[in-house]
């Protein structure tokens, strides 16, 4: 089937997800939500980039030749460890990951940050991971904070990071993507849009300061923005399955969408 067509499903292009596909996606949906944002909130508010560097160092099996590695041969030992056997010092390999959001901030209050608007990456959702773990840290950080928080969490695959408990969610039924929004002035309550597949993604509700009303932020025409603007529909293997895999019921309602045969409102997974 042709690539060469503008963007076809009525939300989340789960062919989106993919590992080589998704950190673009993530950079621009993060520009075009604080360009969106920066004409709502002026003068009063400024929307900002953020970023954090972390240094992601693999505990994954490497081919050896990957390594680089250092025989300690012919350096003296002190006396008391001469019989000690030498090991061998293998440099394990670091990935630097960047991490960037967005800040909502207060010129009234000497630019102090207000509302963080964070895009989860694979990363953050990978159990036992430094990103994960510096993450959830500083999300507990944001929590305890005079900061809102939101989160938009595009991608099915990983462990559950967002902020409000997982078996919390266990009565909206079945849905694929997730956003979640926790008010600086409601630590009780979490705010969440549970998405399906088929489903349009939001129009998000952004928090300022009250008595502000809140500002606005259609995530569905910004990522079909950022799918033209990227090209990635000249770059998509839409023949292979998306990564993750999705469900039978779900894969073949996204062939029919892609063959023009299907639509929200008619062909859908159960």
């Amino acid at each position: 089937m042709s690539t060469k067509r503008g963007y076809r499903f009525p939300g989340m292009d789960p062919w989106l997800e993919h590992p080589a596909t998704w950190p673009d996606v993530h950079h621009r949906l993060i520009t075009y939500i604080a360009d969106e944002l920066a004409g709502q909130i002026a003068p009063r508010y400024s929307a900002r980039h953020g970023e954090r560097l972390i240094i992601e160092t693999s505990g994954r099996a490497i081919a050896p030749d990957v390594f680089e590695t250092e025989r300690a041969l012919g350096q003296p030992l002190p006396a008391a460890t001469a019989t000690l056997e030498l090991p061998v010092i293998i440099r394990l390999p670091q990935v630097w990951i960047r991490q960037p959001y967005v800040e909502i901030r207060d010129r009234r209050a000497g630019n102090q940050v207000i509302t963080v608007i964070e895009i989860l990456s694979p990363s953050n959702k990978r159990r036992g991971a430094d990103a994960r773990d510096k993450y959830v840290q500083k999300q507990g950080e944001l929590l305890d904070s005079k900061v809102s928080l939101v989160e938009i969490d595009l991608l099915r695959g990983g462990e559950h990071t967002v902020a409000v408990p997982a078996e919390c969610l266990a009565d909206l039924g079945r849905f694929h993507y997730r956003i979640v929004s926790r008010r600086a002035d409601r630590s009780a309550e979490a705010e969440v849009y549970p998405i399906r597949l088929i489903q349009r993604l939001p129009r998000l509700r952004v928090p300022l300061v009250a008595p502000d009303d809140d500002a606005g932020v259609d995530l569905q025409s910004l990522l079909e923005r950022a799918y033209q603007a990227g090209g990635y529909a000249e770059d998509m293997d839409y023949e292979a399955s998306p990564l993750p895999a999705l469900e039978e019921a779900d894969l073949a309602w996204a062939r029919e969408v892609l063959g023009g045969g299907a639509t929200a409102a008619g062909i859908s997974p159960g």
